[in-house]
Order: C-alpha cells, then structure tokens, then sequence
C-alpha cells in the first residue's frame, strides 16, 4: 500500500494512496501516477513494494530518477521521508496522514505537554529544475544536474564495494531454473550498450522544452519484464550493504575503470604529438584536431587498447576537455550544486554536494594532467604556477578559491583544493526541506536577525559555516547596508546589499584594519567569517558595542567555542586577571552549532541562547537540539519574543 505526497514546482502539494505492490510513473496517462510535463519520460520510473522495503527502478529516462538529489543509475531501496526527484515534481513516501505526518517526522517536540507541531514550508526546492548549466561546446542545457559522471556507459560509477558478489535470484518465469536469472548487472560490469537510433536523445530541445531547460526524447520505452528481478536485487544489496564496510573493492569492479583511464593516457600520449596539450591557458578545442582524434580513437581500437565495451564518447570529450580544459574538474565546477572539490592524485577526485566530500567517478589520465589543469585554474585567477613554490592560493573570478598543493609538501604528488562559491539561488526555507533545520528553528533565527540580536554559527571545518552566515544574511531589511569580512566572499552571492571584504586579497592585514575599513563603509549589519584567534577580543568589543553582528567560527560544540573565546580574549588582554565574561555576554547572544550526523548530511545540532547569570557565570540554555532523529525544542523559550 503506497502513500505517496507529491510536490510540484511552486509549492502545489497533494496525496496519492495507492493499493497495490507496484506502481508505474510516467507522462502517459496509462501509468499509475500520471505527472503531465514535458521534462517528465513517458515511462519514467516504477515503484515497487517488496519484501517490506520500497524500491525506486529508473526506466531509462531522458533526465533521470534523483533520490535526496542524487541520480541513481540502478533499483535503489527508498525509505519513508526520502525524497524523489522526477522532472518537476517531488515524490515523498509518506504513512497515512500525508503531509502532516512528513511534518511531524521533521519536528518532534519535547514531550513535557508541549504538542506544537509544524509543517513543511510550501515552497520546496528542486535540485533537478534549478539552472541548469550549459555546455560551452553546444550552448544546450545538460540533461543531467548532477555531471559529475561519464556517460552509463563508460562504466565509470562504481557500486558500494562488496566481499562477494550476490548469488542469482530464482527466475519469475521458472522458479525451477534459479542460474537462468544473471545478477543484477553494474555500471562497472556490464555497460548498457548504445541505443538504437530512434530511441536517441534529441540534439536540441523541443519547443515545449525551452523554458523547463530540458532535452526531449523522441522514443521511449515501456516497463520492462525485468522490473521485479530488479526489485530483487536491489533488496538484496540493501540486506548486504553491510559488506561494503570491509573497504575492499574486487578487481572486476575495478578493471573497467582502470582500463578507461589507461585508455585515456594513451589517447592523450598520442594527442601531444599533434597539437600542444600541456598549455597554460585554457582554450577551445581546435576544429582541425577533431579529424585527428578520432582517428587515433580509431587506431587505438584496432590495437585493441580501446575495447567495445569502453565509451568511446566519452573518451573523446574527456580527451578535449583534458587537452585544453580542466579536465574533470570542468563538470564539477560547472555543477551549481557542487560546494568543495579535492583532486588527490589522477584517479582520486572528491566532490562536496552538502553531504560531505565523497569520491566521484571522474579522473585524470596522469599526474601530469592533474598539474596541467592546476596551472590552467591559477591562470584563471591570474596568477603563474611556479614549481619552485610548494603551495599556492589564489580567488577564482566567480568568487571560489583554489589551492595547490606540491611536493615536498604534498608528498603523493599535486593536491587540489577548490572551494566554491555559492551558486544554487537556494531560500531560507529550503534548509527546511533539505533537513537542516526544523521550520521553528528558522523562524527564531529570522527573528533574531530582524531584532538585531548577535548570532555566532559554529561549527567543524566543511561543515556549512559561511554557507548558513550567508543564508542568514537574507533575513536582513533590503535597506540595510551589511558588510561582511570573509576569506572568500560567499554571502554576497545571496544578498545583493552586502559590501564583502576579502581577508585573503591582503592577508597581512589583521581583523582591526578590516573593521577600521568597515566603519567607513558606515555598515548597518555586520559579519565576520572565520574568526581566529588573534582576532577575537576585536570581534568581540566590536560586536558588544554593535547590535545584528553575525560571528562565524570552528569549533567542535557551543561549550568549547565559548571556552576558546574566553581563553583568546583573555590571553589578548593587557592585565591579567581581568573577566572577560560581561563582554562576551553582551557580544554574544545565540550560539548556531552546525555539523554533520552520522550520514554526512549538515543539520543544525543545537540552538543555544548566551547567560549571564552571575557575575562572573556564564550559561548556555539550549533552545533547540537535534537528537539524531529529530529537531526539539526546549522549555523554556528564548528571553526574546519569538514572533
């Protein structure tokens, strides 16, 4: 029995109940769930109930199945609450009771008499509509939002690595013959071949399309025989997922993967003879080389070095981009949702996209390939590398920052490091949706902005620190003019009213000079990201004699952040023996602690308002904390009105 709240893009909500096992969703009318838009396949996916688990099966669509934002390539296991991306519409599972019960999933208060509940905000963000990036070679949007792999079938996206592989299930059309049934192929061992011609992917996008910024498709198939034994399986992988902890990876996953790479190393060995590959800039790929690359794709082929089961595709796209781009990195930058990207050698490239840096299936053909598009991305600051230096920093154009990292410093040979500003036009709300915080604790913080109270987010590195400072900067009046001193101007991406100040462009310079700038600027808010140690008794008088200043450091928990602030204004003070604590509690006001739960994805831990309730005490009382299920909220409330 399937409960299904269905979202669409601009906030629409409305509940399905379905009655039987498995459900087919579609654009056609003879699917169960029938989701009329043009960005939707005709029969996109299906959804089957087995063995007490959900499973979501992707029909080959033309934009894909997301699952919590991320494109799945196999049948995936789903749970209540999860949430499924299909074109325009959100698809949440949910108990009978629809929205609320997803509300009262998200928001548990205490049970001490306190039964205030919350709902979902109505307006949902979708990662799969939200501007797409374009490819600079044909100026057509990306089917996919998430480029972060090849093509299917370049067999590059590694599966959860396992001890064994799973035994064949029994055959449903003869339980007799349980060998007739293969495993459940992967990406990695069995490629999906090309499809035939007039099941192709239009080149350019339908009329109907423009504005969704989509590509159409001009065939589609229907629901396949095979979508139970996929069921099957993919319980099966959810049983056994406990496997993949043993960290050990078997080589027939790996060989694909090691055979592409090789491949690939070859192609651009043969390239460099024809046409200069290690160049410093960054460049269009020259029409008079295309003739030449496939011909040594060609040749390579013969040798046998490129067999039919690689993408040859893909080979000739990651051959140009790497010959006068960034190589992998070009996807990676180009995707608005990626935050953090980490090159650690040719095959180990890690990509951020808020649950933490994971492994993607991208890679270089060498390192000196990774050097190339390092010496390419500081051109693209402006600066030159220089292999007498072992570590360079420089400000993207578009606001992120790049690192590099050489030997001896980075003994494994070239590390990058890219940080990248916020692109994704998220809301304040969407941090609901995505589970960062409960819609209680974002009205408090909406509040305490408009009533111009002092807030400090806290957090460990990568958590999401200046990325949650920013969103909260979108709570300040639209005529108030906000200054924010950051390493790397990010709130500035979301409020067009802010004035940013770079600490990095003149690192010599302390927290003082900065502030001295600020006080010109005759600033109406104020944010100061980072906060060292050196920094703090500044920050710290200048936040007691300023109301609505906005505080960014790390530290693991509120408690050591306030012992840190104690100690580093302490030690900056001329006499000793002097309390420091009057004036932290008349700079700080609430103490925001961001960090990731046990799956990586960034919640907001604890909301805690700052005391002093003796002289020389301080108290933290908390007002929200996130259990590890859910948010909840203490008695109690803020000192200040919350509405």
């Amino acid at each position: 029995m399937f409960s299904i709240v269905i979202t669409e893009k601009g906030g629409a909500q409305r509940q399905l109940d379905f009655e039987g096992a498995e459900i087919g969703i579609g654009r056609l009318e003879d699917n169960d769930l029938c989701l009329p838009k043009n960005n939707v396949s005709k029969y996109h996916a299906r959804l089957v109930f087995k063995d007490e688990r959900y499973v979501i099966l992707d029909q080959k669509s033309t934009n894909g199945t997301y699952v919590n934002g991320r494109r799945i390539s196999a049948p995936m296991v789903v749970r209540k609450g999860d949430k499924i991306y299909i074109g325009d519409f959100i698809l949440t599972l949910a108990a009978r009771g629809g929205v609320d019960a997803i509300a009262a999933r998200e928001f548990r208060p205490l049970p001490a008499g306190d039964t205030r509940g919350v709902t979902l905000p109505t307006r949902l963000a979708d990662p799969t509509v939200s501007e797409r990036p374009v490819d600079p070679r044909t100026g057509v949007p990306r089917i996919n939002s998430l480029p972060l792999a090849p093509p299917p079938s370049a067999a590059l996206s590694l599966p959860p690595t396992r001890a064994s592989v799973p035994p064949p299930l029994p055959n449903k059309a003869n339980p007799t013959l349980p060998s007739a049934q293969p495993p459940l192929p992967t990406r990695a061992t069995a490629p999906r071949p090309e499809p035939p011609a007039a099941a192709s992917v239009a080149a350019q996008p339908g009329p109907g399309d423009a504005e969704h910024g989509y590509l159409t498709e001009t065939a589609s198939s229907p629901p396949t025989e095979a979508t139970s034994h996929e069921a099957d399986q993919a319980v099966w992988s959810a049983e056994h997922a406990s496997a993949a902890d043993s960290g050990q990876t078997s080589p027939a996953v790996l060989a694909p993967l090691i055979r592409l790479q090789g491949a690939l190393a070859m192609l651009m060995e043969r390239l460099a003879t024809h046409m200069n590959v290690a160049r410093g800039e960054e460049s269009a790929f020259p029409s008079e080389h295309q003739t030449t690359l496939e011909q040594l794709i060609d040749e390579l082929a013969d040798e046998g070095a490129i067999g039919p089961d690689l993408d040859r595709r893909f080979l000739r796209e990651a051959a140009m981009s790497e010959a006068v781009g960034l190589g992998p990195l070009d996807r990676l930058l180009a995707n608005r949702s990626v935050r953090e990207i980490v090159v650690d050698g040719p095959t180990r490239v890690l990509a951020d996209l808020g649950g933490g840096l994971t492994p993607v299936s991208s890679f270089f053909s060498d390192d000196s390939a990774v050097l190339v598009s390092a010496r390419r991305l500081l051109h693209r600051a402006g600066q030159k590398l220089d292999l007498s230096e072992t570590m360079h920093e420089a400000q993207l154009p578009a606001g992120g920052w790049v690192q590099l990292l050489l030997p001896p410093l980075s003994p494994k040979g070239p590390l990058i490091s890219v940080r990248c500003p916020l692109r994704a036009q998220s809301s304040p709300e969407s941090l609901v949706t995505d589970g960062v915080l409960s819609t209680e604790m974002l009205l408090l913080l909406r509040n305490s902005v408009q009533q111009r109270k002092n807030i400090l987010v806290l957090g460990p590195m990568g958590a999401g620190v200046s990325s949650l400072l920013a969103m909260i900067t979108t709570f300040v009046s639209d005529h108030e003019r906000v200054v924010t001193i950051e390493d790397s101007p990010s709130a500035s991406l979301l409020n067009s009213q802010t004035l940013p100040l770079s600490r990095k462009a003149v690192p010599e310079a302390g927290l003082a000079e900065f502030l001295r700038q600020a006080s010109q600027l005759r600033y109406d808010r104020l944010l100061i990201d980072d906060l060292q140690a050196a920094d703090t008794l500044s920050a710290l008088s200048t936040a007691a004699s300023t109301n609505g200043v906005l505080l960014g450091m790390h530290a693991p928990n509120p408690q050591i952040a306030l012992t840190l602030l104690e100690l580093f204004a302490h030690s900056a003070l001329p006499a000793a023996g002097r309390s420091i604590k009057p004036l932290l509690a008349a700079a700080l006001h609430l103490f925001v602690h961001l960090a990731p739960d046990g799956s990586g994805a960034r919640r907001v831990h604890s909301i805690c308002e700052l005391h002093l309730t003796q002289p020389d005490t301080l108290e933290l009382h908390g007002l929200f904390r996130y259990d590890g299920k859910a948010f909840l909220a203490a008695e109690p409330r803020a000192s200040f009105p919350s509405t």
